[in-house]
């Protein structure tokens, strides 16, 4: 069985091959942030790889390991040998206290990562902005994640600039193919009939 070795913690698990990196360091104790539920998309989970190595860089970690191949993204990469890696700050979870009572009024369900719709508007001789410039206007926030920069044009023309955009908080984490109902419409149209359904 592969073991793999945490550092600065310096804590040893012998773990399955194929384990995901992630569900290793949760079985550890160590809380990790994981804003996207696992879906490669947040890139809050980075690891840095200090010896030995992990599975194949998946979709979501091309453009990471590009830039480098020490670090990768702990709900991605699976233990397939003897591997060290270390934890960064700013990967970490802070720990919170458990709330045992007080008052919850009402309130806008206000997600700080979100999938919003959109269809942009093509360039043409009259709009010659750049595709970053005219997603951030279009979604009304004010950056784009620096690898989704890279590939952006190729994916909105693949798109056929009708796309879900994922944003978290101020910034465009992603962009895929356009779904019938996205997650936070979907909440909306569940959150409005049951309000409206009789007590």
């Amino acid at each position: 069985m592969p073991v793999v070795v945490i550092q600065p913690e310096g804590i040893r698990a012998s773990v399955s091959y194929g384990t995901r990196l992630i569900d290793v360091l949760n079985e550890a104790g160590i809380s990790i942030e994981n804003v996207c539920g696992g879906r490669g998309v947040c890139k809050k989970c980075l690891v840095e790889v200090l010896e030995g190595g992990l599975s194949e860089p998946t979709v979501s970690e091309a453009e990471l390991v590009k830039a480098s191949q020490k670090f990768r993204l702990a709900c991605q990469a699976r233990v397939v040998e003897n591997v060290v890696v270390k934890i960064l700050d700013l990967s970490r979870r802070l720990k919170g206290k458990i709330l045992e009572y007080g008052y919850a009024p009402d309130f806008e369900f206000l997600p700080v990562l979100k999938i919003v719709s959109v269809k942009l508007e093509e360039p043409s001789l009259r709009n010659q902005r750049s595709d970053a410039e005219r997603l951030t206007n279009a979604l009304k926030v004010g950056f784009v994640d620096n690898m989704l920069l890279r590939i952006l044009p190729s994916k909105l023309r693949r798109l056929n600039w009708s796309i879900d955009a994922i944003v978290y908080e101020n910034e465009v984490l992603d962009v895929r193919e356009h779904s019938a109902c996205p997650l936070w419409r979907c909440r909306r149209r569940w959150h409005n009939h049951n309000r409206s359904l009789p007590s």
